[in-house]
C-alpha cells in the first residue's frame, strides 16, 4: 500500500548492501524486494541485543557501535547536512540497570526531533559489520565461560606464595596499599 510509492525509485545497489529495518513500513519494502529476488537482510531493531548487560535492544547496540566507529575514525561520511544533523540528534540514556538506551523515534517525535531517516539508513548499512549483533540468540552461560577461560593466560599456582614471600622480605618498603601492590603483580 504505502510502500508502492517507492516503486521505481530503486537505485542500482549491489544486493549484498541492502539492509532494511523490518519494523512498520519497512516490512513492506523488505517483502517487495524479496519478491523481486534481491538479496535482502531484514533487521528488527526491537529484538534482543547480543549483549543484554550493555544495551537495551538491538537498535541501541547498532547505533552505539556506529558511534564507536566514528570515534575511532573508521567511518567518513560526505558533507551531508541532513545526515550530520540527524546523527547529532540521536539521544541516549542509561536505564535503571545501567544499559544504553537510544531514544525511540516516538520519543524523539514527542520531543520535537525529526525522524532520523538517513542516520537510520547509515546505522543499518553498517549492521552486518558487527556479526555478534546479528546472532540469533545469546550464548549460554556455559559457552561464555568456556570462551572466557580459553582466552585466560595460564596462572602459576605458586605465584600467590611468591608474592607473599617477596612482601615479607621487603618489609616496610611497600608504601602503597595491598590493592595497588596486587595490580603491579
Amino acid at each position: 500500500p504505502e510502500t508502492r510509492k517507492y516503486k521505481g525509485r530503486r537505485r542500482p545497489i549491489p544486493p549484498e548492501l541492502i539492509r532494511i529495518d523490518v519494523c512498520g513500513v519497512g516490512i513492506g519494502v523488505y517483502e517487495r524486494l524479496m519478491e523481486q529476488g534481491l538479496d535482502v537482510m531484514g533487521i528488527d531493531v526491537r529484538e534482543a541485543t547480543s549483549d543484554p548487560t550493555l544495551y537495551v535492544n538491538k537498535r541501541s547496540e547498532l547505533y552505539w557501535k556506529l558511534r564507536e566507529h566514528f570515534e575511532s575514525g573508521m567511518i567518513s561520511i560526505p558533507n551531508d547536512k541532513v545526515l550530520i544533523r540527524e546523527l547529532a540528534s540521536i539521544k541516549y540514556e542509561l536505564d535503571s540497570r545501567g544499559r544504553i538506551l537510544i531514544w525511540s523515534k516516538q520519543r524523539m517525535k514527542k520531543e520535537g526531533i525529526k525522524s532520523p531517516d538517513r542516520a537510520e539508513a547509515l546505522m543499518l548499512a553498517f549492521a552486518d559489520y558487527y556479526p555478534d549483533v546479528l546472532k540469533d540468540k545469546p550464548k549460554s552461560w556455559q559457552q561464555q565461560w568456556i570462551e572466557k577461560t580459553e582466552k585466560m593466560p595460564e596462572v602459576d599456582p605458586w605465584e600467590k606464595y611468591a608474592r607473599e614471600a617477596i612482601k615479607e622480605d621487603m618489609g616496610d618498603m611497600i608504601y602503597f596499599d595491598d590493592e595497588r601492590a596486587e595490580s603491579i603483580w
